[in-house]
């Protein structure tokens, strides 16, 4: 794991007055930087880590308040953590693990295709977070129908990983397009449960004569990496189906 102190503009030093406004002079070219800290706020100390995910982060009860880690490997263009004294957590609370960059045409087939899959590094879902699913499919008539699935593996462009969320219609035969948002809630390393009724398909929204979801084990992600993938199934495979969007979200627990 690499690591670099940064201050303000990315040049290494440490920097921060408390309740003032301050011009240093640093190390690199003696370059001046304005440091402006809000009254009453703690300094921030910046860490960089740009090649290692959570789980390379050191003992979150070792490290002072305010130290950020910026970790390049985790997120949409990556993303800042802190920790709280027993965990790390994403700064803001939130960070957008995957999003889909362009629409993915699948072809017109009977058997399953991954059509999009966020990778997410081992330990950074930590139990009590959730996942955001942002998830919209259709497909090019009005006869086939797409079984859609929402699976977890622990390989890389699986079509046949534990489903979070079973395959349904989703669109019907005479359907062309669906959108859904569907949540996952990490609750032991090998378990995630959906958030919502107990339908098991979609939309998790509304009355349902089925009890709550029960936990889904899946492959352990504190000690690997998973995949979370949303795999199509026509059922005739006269169809194209195509996947318009997928983007999963992490939510830290706690308030």
């Amino acid at each position: 794991m690499s690591v670099e102190q940064v201050g303000p503009g990315g040049v290494s030093n440490s920097y921060g007055v408390r309740g003032t406004s301050a011009k240093q002079e640093y190390d690199n070219d003696k370059e001046y930087k304005e440091v402006f800290v809000l009254k009453d706020t703690i300094p921030l100390t910046a860490t960089v880590s740009s090649d290692s995910g959570v789980g390379n982060l050191p003992d979150p009860a070792t490290v002072s308040p305010g130290q950020h880690f910026f970790l390049a490997s985790v997120g949409v263009g990556g993303s800042w953590w802190y920790s709280d004294g027993t965990r790390w957590r994403p700064v803001g609370g939130r960070v957008t693990l995957y999003s889909l960059p362009a629409q993915v045409d699948g072809v017109a087939q009977a058997a399953a295709q991954n059509l999009a899959e966020a990778k997410i590094l081992a330990k950074t879902i930590q139990v009590g977070d959730i996942l955001r699913v942002s998830n919209a499919v259709g497909k090019s008539g009005t006869v086939d129908s797409v079984l859609r699935a929402i699976r977890v593996s622990p390989a890389a462009a699986a079509t046949n990983g534990v489903a979070l969320a079973g395959g349904n219609s989703f669109p019907g035969t005479t359907g062309r397009s669906a959108g859904e948002k569907v949540e996952f809630k990490k609750v032991s390393a090998t378990q995630f449960v959906p958030i919502g009724n107990g339908s098991g398909t979609a939309p998790f929204s509304g009355n349902s004569p089925n009890a709550l979801q029960s936990p889904i084990t899946v492959s352990n992600s504190d000690t690997a990496d998973i995949y979370l993938s949303s795999v199509l199934t026509m059922t005739s495979g006269s169809e194209v189906p195509t996947q318009q969007m997928f983007v999963v979200e992490l939510i830290a627990s706690g308030g």
